[in-house]
């Protein structure tokens, strides 16, 4: 079995929505705001006080989610595949292709042709890609097959 991590580099606009039969979209025009106020009281219910004494810090929400900038990109997953890891249909992944796949992590990788955001399992001599969902089954990658790992899922963002 051949795993390659996929070299993927995006130099010109064209490449800004990048759109594949697997349905998953890569956006790499995502901004994040850097100056919005993290206020230090939980809020169970309702919006908290707006009064100056309560703000905590002035996160930089792409710093909290990205650690290696120029190894990151953003995906928007669409199905069901991984809805029990809490990866729902229009969320946004962090994908960061620096670090190295292991087994247990979640994953964006390419086989038969196919772009698949799964659960990564290497075990025994064996690999498989799985889903959280009871409606699809493991994916079994045979020893003589290529499988090319885009990256590892490190976040995800959801907009209600």
């Amino acid at each position: 079995m051949e795993i390659c991590h996929f070299p993927f580099t995006a130099t010109s606009p064209d490449h800004r929505l990048f759109q594949v039969d697997a349905a998953i979209r890569l956006e790499h025009s995502v901004r994040l705001p850097a100056s919005l106020p993290l206020y230090g009281c939980p809020v169970p219910a309702g919006f908290p006080s707006p009064a100056d004494d309560h703000i905590e810090d002035h996160p930089d929400l792409e710093r909290l989610l990205v650690r290696h900038p120029a190894a990151t990109f953003f995906l928007r997953a669409r199905g069901e595949a991984l809805h029990g890891d809490g990866i729902l249909s229009g969320d946004i992944v962090v994908v960061d292709r620096s670090l190295n796949a292991r087994h247990d992590t979640v994953i964006v990788a390419v086989f038969q042709g196919e772009l698949l955001l799964r659960r990564l399992y290497r075990k025994d001599g064996h690999t498989a890609l799985l889903s959280s969902h009871p409606g699809f089954p493991a994916i079994q990658i045979p020893r003589t097959a290529s499988l090319e790992i885009w990256g590892v899922v490190t976040g995800i963002v959801r907009v209600f």
